[in-house]
């Protein structure tokens, strides 16, 4: 009879193990995706604002006048575009919208700010979260001479 008493208390053991196991293992697989969604969202902001950088740099280093403004601000927005393919990431061109404006300064100079902003898809589905959200990350630079 004490026999039959152990065994039946290592199967009640087991059982509640695979309870808890079955209560546990959903929350285990969203924080492991969730953890992987914000390293995702920061590498993404990182090169957003490496981007953003590299185009403000472009513009401060690269003069334009009033009949080139508009070939300026194209150069600009090619530029961080370019910068933004080149990380290696599956980046989606068509998420990402730079705005580039140029304001005079003294000394007959200008600042230079570049706008860039990526939408960023979630892979973790959480009920109360957006799906989707916006990096975006502003720089601006004085031109010099």
């Amino acid at each position: 009879m004490r026999a039959s008493r152990i065994v039946s208390s290592r199967l009640d053991r087991r059982g509640a193990a695979a309870v808890e196991f079955a209560i546990v293992l959903p929350l285990l697989v969203l924080l492991t995706f969730g953890c992987v969604d914000l390293g995702r969202s920061i590498a993404a902001y990182i090169i957003c604002s490496n981007a953003a950088r590299v185009g403000a740099e472009y513009g401060a280093t690269h003069g334009y006048t009033a009949f080139t403004y508009s070939t300026w601000q194209n150069q600009v927005i090619a530029k961080t575009s370019q910068e933004m393919q080149g990380t290696g990431a599956s980046f989606d061109p068509n998420r990402l919208t730079v705005t580039v404006t140029g304001t005079p300064t003294t000394g007959n100079l200008y600042r230079a700010k570049v706008v860039a902003s990526y939408r960023f898809d979630l892979i973790t589905s959480v009920p109360g979260l957006p799906q989707e959200f916006v990096l975006t990350h502003s720089v601006s630079m004085d031109r010099f001479r």
